[in-house]
């Protein structure tokens, strides 16, 4: 993607946007310390989140990427002995906001940063099962990648098999609902209803 999003909240009256995304983007810090901020697509939850700041982002409608591959990263590069107990608040807050009812996409952060780098592509495969020890099922943490985050970003012509639709699909020999795994190595690939070579 060839935007970075910048940081949510700078401005009330100006959002930040970015290319791949449809609504006003940023932290998570951006919704808990700006309560009035546009932000309505939040990424990252480091940081402990309190009732109050759960309840604003379901009263906001804000929906959130929590970037578990990111969080793994860096906690594994800067925290040291901390890093587990760290990456367990993250995952903790991934179940506190599924289970207030928070829409969540599947999203990585994915950068080539010297001290924490998490590789674009591959990486959201573990950011699926990140997902799953976070307590969602293999069907919820899919569609977190596919239709939840299409229309998350109104995208009405993917994330779901449908007539008319655009035909991003992967085809895998096995059960995806069974071993998410199976999505690292797909059988076939098509793009925009047109298969992919390999």
């Amino acid at each position: 993607m060839p935007s970075v999003v910048r940081r949510c909240g700078r401005s009330s009256t100006e959002p930040t946007t970015g290319a791949a995304h449809r609504r006003p983007c940023g932290h998570s810090r951006g919704v808990r310390s700006r309560p009035r901020s546009r932000c309505r697509c939040a990424h990252a939850c480091p940081f402990r989140l309190s009732e109050a700041t759960i309840s604003r982002i379901v009263e906001t409608g804000t929906i959130v990427s929590p970037t578990l591959v990111m969080m793994r990263a860096i906690a594994d590069a800067r925290l040291g002995e901390h890093a587990d107990s760290a990456f367990a608040l993250a995952l903790s807050n991934v179940r506190a906001l599924q289970a207030a009812g928070v829409r969540i996409i599947a999203g990585t952060d994915a950068k080539e940063t010297p001290f924490a780098p998490v590789p674009h592509g591959a990486s959201l495969h573990d950011g699926l099962g990140y997902l799953l020890e976070a307590g969602m099922t293999a069907a919820e943490a899919i569609r977190s990648a596919t239709s939840v985050a299409a229309d998350a970003l109104e995208l009405s012509d993917r994330g779901r098999i449908v007539e008319g639709g655009r035909a991003d699909l992967l085809v895998l020999a096995t059960d995806p609902l069974a071993d998410l795994d199976g999505l690292r190595t797909p059988a076939e690939v098509w793009v925009s209803g047109a298969r992919l070579s390999r």
